[in-house]
């Protein structure tokens, strides 16, 4: 073979030749991206409970959650994290389950044990795991006439639904800011006179501001709800 190629060196030229042609077309038309799109077989849960101890977190939300999902097949391991108001629940499945599937098996779970938790918990929220998930842009709100928690309203309401409207546009997040609230100072001494705890006052406002349908209100062919 090499001494075919050494006799006859305009063969051997015109045969390199075709390949580093072909190697350079090749090179040139390679896609590269820098972030390419991988599925890990990763379900993540988040749980936001305002005001609860780590401890808390875990006995009352993160555990129950962890039990449900538990029941699912092809799962590799469990791990959970407890923090004070945050819950983070981490489920990785075997490398040949199909994510999609196990995400809405998740989702599932989750769903059915929704009602026994507690009730001042926000949603869960189902997501897959993506490392390369992150965000593409920041902006940081400031103004002259507007004070903070008049800025965190602008944000939440108006800025967030038009980035969102955007074609491309995935999920918009929210840091910082006063989120309005209302406060309820006590009296301790006028408690104690009264034999009234903490506890029933939480429950009298819960009661307090609490939408219920009522039903229709019928008229003749009229209807009103």
């Amino acid at each position: 073979m090499i001494e075919f190629f050494v006799k006859r060196p305009v063969t051997t030229i015109m045969i390199i030749s075709v390949f580093v042609v072909l190697g350079t077309v090749s090179y040139t038309n390679l896609q590269i991206e820098k972030t390419p799109k991988i599925e890990f077989p990763i379900v993540t849960v988040s749980v936001l409970y305002p005001g609860a101890t780590p401890l808390d977190m875990e006995t009352l939300v993160v555990n129950k959650i962890e039990d449900a999902a538990s029941e699912i097949s092809e799962i590799e391991r469990i791990q959970s994290r407890s923090y004070e108001g945050f819950g983070y629940i981490y489920v990785e499945f075997l490398l040949s389950a199909d994510v999609n599937i196990k995400l809405i098996e998740v989702k599932d779970k989750v769903d059915a044990i929704i009602n026994s938790l507690r009730e001042d918990i926000e949603k869960p929220e189902v997501e897959k795991f993506d490392p390369l998930m992150t965000s593409v842009m920041d902006l940081v709100l400031s103004s002259d006439s507007l004070d903070g928690r008049d800025l965190y309203e602008y944000a939440d309401k108006v800025l967030k639904h038009r980035f969102l409207s955007m074609e491309g546009v995935a999920r918009v997040d929210i840091y910082g800011g006063k989120e309005r609230q209302i406060n309820v100072r006590l009296n301790p001494m006028l408690m104690k006179e009264r034999y009234i705890t903490i506890q029933e006052v939480i429950t009298a406002l819960g009661l307090k501001n609490r939408n219920i349908p009522a039903g229709d209100l019928r008229k003749g062919y009229q209807s009103l709800s």
